[in-house]
């Protein structure tokens, strides 16, 4: 089973699937297009695209044949356990779709989705006239119930079901689908809450940089002329220029401004320019009017300026020591994405 949430969207010729950080292709490039992996419970699920059509794509099993659906956050671990899927489509209306079977069961008509605490093969379905269904996921009948209200008391993590808005007395499910009513009392200002989940990612804090001083008076042998540094994890680097172009060195004899004895260049004097990037720790590279990238903070290869556009895209999150840096760049017209280890993600014309 592939349990890696960090899939990277791959290019391939037009065709988009997804690979893993060494550039493996992991899932094959059949699609006109496809997003990031989003967590959903306990499942990893992207957004694709064949032709005009948006899919859903759920990890190690593959995509919903619904276009223009998605999965709904309605979905639970219980529902899963029988392959069923609480689907959502553009106007926010669920549905239930059998994926063993390979058919829709409940068409997209609901508005919310209840489960019953008490027996998992009872689900209770309000639809768009705000009435309240049972439906029997063993027989995969839907009866009609006489409750067309309800609340959700957060404090005790229960659904109530009344008849009308004005009605005061209140029916809790039993573990036969039925409504019966309930002595309880709770407060009505707990209403249900929709919330959505975001796959954050990390960003480094603006106080990891610090401007290294008196650059202007460092002097170099060999025409080396000190232009702009910085002092990233305890060591400094001096943006350098020499016959025209710019390279990059670490400096080594720190406390000693006007006598450089040791330095190593960590980049030779081959570019454009070279700009700082002070809050991301790292250097932009320009050279015949293509950019790249150089790290300082890992062991990983110069990103070379091949590119028309190149900037950072996100983090992914491979494990909890390990934030995985995704650039996303302009290609011969095309974006794709570059990771920080330097390698492509795609294969273009």
């Amino acid at each position: 089973m592939l349990l890696c949430p960090h899939l990277i969207p791959y290019n391939d010729h037009g065709k988009w699937g997804y690979c893993d950080t060494l550039g493996k292709i992991v899932i094959t490039p059949e699609f006109n297009s496809c997003g990031f992996f989003n967590k959903l419970g306990k499942y990893w699920t992207s957004e694709v695209t064949f032709g005009n059509n948006k899919y859903n794509y759920i990890l190690n099993k593959g995509y919903i044949p619904l276009p223009n659906t998605k999965l709904s956050h309605c979905h639970n671990e219980e529902l899963a356990q029988k392959d069923l899927w609480v689907i959502e489509n553009k106007n926010s209306l669920k549905g239930i779709y059998d994926w063993k079977n390979r058919e829709l069961i409940v068409d997209t008509m609901i508005r919310n989705l209840f489960p019953n605490p008490l027996n998992s093969n009872f689900l209770f379905i309000e639809n768009q006239s705000l009435s309240i269904m049972i439906y029997d996921l063993k027989k995969k009948k839907i009866t009609q119930s006489l409750m067309n209200n309800w609340y959700y008391d957060i404090e005790h993590d229960k659904y109530y079901f009344r008849k009308s808005n004005t009605d005061q007395e209140w029916y809790v499910p039993n573990n036969k689908g039925e409504f019966i009513k309930t002595q309880d009392t709770f407060t009505e200002e707990y209403l249900l809450a929709d919330s959505e989940e975001e796959f954050g990612f990390f960003e480094p804090t603006k106080n990891m940089n610090i401007t290294f001083p008196l650059v202007g008076d460092l002097v170099f042998s060999n025409g080396i002329k000190a232009y702009r540094g910085i002092k990233i994890n305890g060591k400094i680097y001096i943006v350098f220029t020499q016959n025209g172009k710019f390279g990059l060195l670490q400096y080594k004899n720190f406390g000693n401004y006007n006598k450089v004895e040791k330095y190593e260049i960590i980049l030779p004097s081959l570019y454009d320019y070279i700009e700082i990037d002070y809050f991301n720790n790292s250097f932009v590279l320009l050279k015949d009017n293509k950019f790249g990238i150089k790290l300082v903070t890992t062991s990983y290869p110069t990103i070379e300026p091949n590119y028309d556009i190149i900037q950072k895209y996100k983090y992914l999150q491979v494990n909890n020591r390990w934030n995985f840096l995704l650039y996303e760049v302009m290609y011969n017209g095309e974006k794709v994405f570059v990771g920080e280890n330097g390698v492509e993600y795609f294969k273009l014309k």
